[in-house]
């Protein structure tokens, strides 16, 4: 069982699971209000097309200001500046922190690409 005590914790324990393709482990890590808007196979599709852009490195994270709809976490990678990862990440009560939405950023001018809600 993966430690999803803190918002980054979380985010690292995802992003690994999708860089491995793990689909399972992705998805048991997102929040009920994800789980009732898409399914397991909308995520797969995503990894396999979009989150394919993901260096296979470990990222750097910051936890920036939360607020009601959650803590935002910011995953960057050393080398690979062009590439943000934005998660959003809510404390569910019995579940602990639980990913509720994403996009990825390609910053060479590039619009942000949604990939979860």
């Amino acid at each position: 069982n993966r430690d999803t005590s803190s918002p980054i914790k979380t985010s690292s324990h995802f992003i690994e699971a999708v860089q491995a393709g793990d689909i399972d482990r992705a998805y048991s890590l997102t929040s009920q209000n994800f789980k009732k808007e898409s399914t397991k196979e909308d995520l797969e599709e995503l990894t396999n097309t979009v989150w394919s852009l993901l260096p296979q490195t470990e990222p750097h994270f910051a936890q920036q200001m939360s607020g009601k709809e959650g803590t935002r976490v910011v995953a960057n990678w050393p080398r690979s500046d062009n590439i943000v990862l934005n998660l959003v990440v809510l404390l569910e009560e019995e579940e602990g922190w639980r990913v509720k939405g994403a996009n990825l950023e390609i910053v060479d001018g590039s619009k942000e690409t949604p990939l979860l809600r």
